[in-house]
């Protein structure tokens, strides 16, 4: 099962796969932030992190399709 995070960085809802993070470590400066840093480089600055579990050709509820990560229906979030 991979899982997921969903989170808000710049104003935007994003998502991101867990094995695409190279890691993460929280602000010193504001407790309700978290710095995120992918293994393609991309560095955010994130708020509202939660984990989102998805299994492996799951069907999207709204529109019945096969799961592929870049689903239209992932709460206005961008898949990375």
């Amino acid at each position: 099962m991979a899982s997921q995070l969903s989170f808000i960085s710049n104003g935007k809802a994003r998502v991101v796969n867990q094995q695409d993070i190279a890691f993460s470590y929280p602000s010193i400066i504001n407790s309700a932030e978290t710095f995120i840093v992918l293994r393609n480089g991309k560095q955010y600055r994130a708020r509202e992190v939660k984990a989102a579990p998805r299994t492996e050709g799951s069907p999207c509820s709204p529109c019945n399709e096969r799961y592929c990560g870049n689903c239209a229906h992932a709460n206005g979030a961008k898949v990375q």
